[in-house]
């Protein structure tokens, strides 16, 4: 008996040295571990009055300094981070897509910010909070273009905006450029859109273009559609959606 014990154990440590490790990494599902505001009862709110404005005002100093080090051209810049906001209203994480540079100046600012913590039926929870600002740059300035922090655009509704008429009726508002056509260019153009509670298209922006004057086409079509509203609990909310636009000469 004991014989046969021994012999099973031995398999089954042969057995885990052969299993295969995969390379694969598993990080924490943090959607879950923060809640995100529409599923909170209290928002996670900044203790500083002057919050917003302080933010726009630091946001607007580094990327001044990111742009004359490194000779940015570019016209629009739309910044955005997730906070992940502890029990205690202390930043532990963020995300965000922004330049690497600006996004290392930052963050000693974003270590300082302290917010009332967001709660669930009354006991403080971790939470996620979205914080936007929107710059343009004219004449070698920047000229803030803001979208205000206390009217975040969310991503994740129970119900999204859907534009009225359906995607075909932003497609049969799509015009073709000769220069497009004369090169055959054909594919999917990506844009943001932030689409405000009546359903109005506040800001549009390029996720992933084609080029040839086909960016400019479809962001109009975009912009000049109507949408039923975003809504969270029945009520209507900000949105930000991703719109794919399809260019085809086939059609």
């Amino acid at each position: 008996m004991r014989k046969k014990i021994f012999m099973m154990l031995l398999l089954l440590v042969f057995a885990g040295c052969n299993e295969k490790r995969s390379k694969i990494e598993v990080i924490p599902n943090y959607k879950k571990i923060y809640l995100s505001e529409t599923r909170v009862t209290e928002r996670a709110k900044p203790i500083d009055k002057n919050f917003s404005s302080d933010m726009i005002k630091s946001f607007k100093q580094i990327l001044q300094k990111v742009i004359k080090s490194e000779n940015i051209k570019e016209n629009d810049f739309f910044i955005e981070y997730i906070l992940y906001i502890n029990e205690k209203g202390k930043v532990d994480k963020i995300s965000g897509d922004e330049n690497e540079k600006f996004t290392n100046l930052i963050l000693p600012v974003i270590e300082k910010w302290r917010f009332t913590p967001a709660k669930l039926n009354g006991k403080p929870v971790k939470s996620r909070k979205i914080i936007q600002a929107d710059f343009i740059l004219k004449d070698g300035m920047l000229v803030e273009n803001k979208i205000d922090f206390e009217d975040t655009y969310f991503t994740e509704l129970e119900k999204m905006p859907f534009p009225i008429g359906g995607m075909q009726g932003i497609q049969k508002k799509i015009k073709y450029t000769q220069a497009a056509i004369r090169s055959g260019i054909e594919g999917k153009i990506y844009i943001s859109a932030f689409i405000n509670k009546k359903g109005i298209v506040t800001k549009v922006k390029i996720i992933k273009g084609l080029g040839y004057g086909l960016d400019e086409s479809a962001l109009k079509a975009v912009k000049s559609t109507r949408f039923t509203p975003g809504k969270q609990k029945g009520k209507p909310v900000n949105a930000k959606v991703s719109i794919p636009i399809v260019f085809s000469l086939r059609n």
